[in-house]
């Protein structure tokens, strides 16, 4: 089960805010808590760069604009040319049995700048 997966690069960023999300909730936040956080801040900041009356095509441009200069807590947010993020690590997961029964555990990672896949020890 691949799942978006948290850039080492931006453990700086997320820590904090993983243990902050994790004193209000009682849990651990899901990684994709991590990409919403991060697609709210550059459409805050496309709204204001933009401002009230900007047309779509100008929005559209702003948030390219923005996407590209902003490294959040998921990492770098730069567009490709369909309008995907350009770049980005995957988790991939397995239901794994262990003393206490099944969980799902990591059991490899891809690093897009690399492009190479790392099978997590067992």
């Amino acid at each position: 089960c691949p799942a978006f997966g948290l850039d080492e690069g931006a453990r700086m960023n997320w820590m904090p805010l993983r243990e902050r999300l994790q004193s209000v909730l009682g849990r651990m936040p899901d990684v994709y808590a991590y990409t919403t956080y991060d697609a709210l801040w550059v459409l805050m900041r496309t709204s204001r760069s933009a401002g009230k009356n900007a047309t779509v095509t100008n929005f559209k441009s702003t948030l390219v604009a923005e996407a590209a200069n902003y490294f959040g807590v998921s990492g770098n947010t730069r567009l490709d040319s369909c309008g995907d993020r350009e770049s980005g690590n995957y988790d991939f997961w397995a239901i794994k049995s262990d003393t206490s029964g099944y969980k799902w555990k990591c059991i490899a990672r891809y690093n897009s700048l690399t492009g190479s896949i790392i099978r997590q020890v067992k």
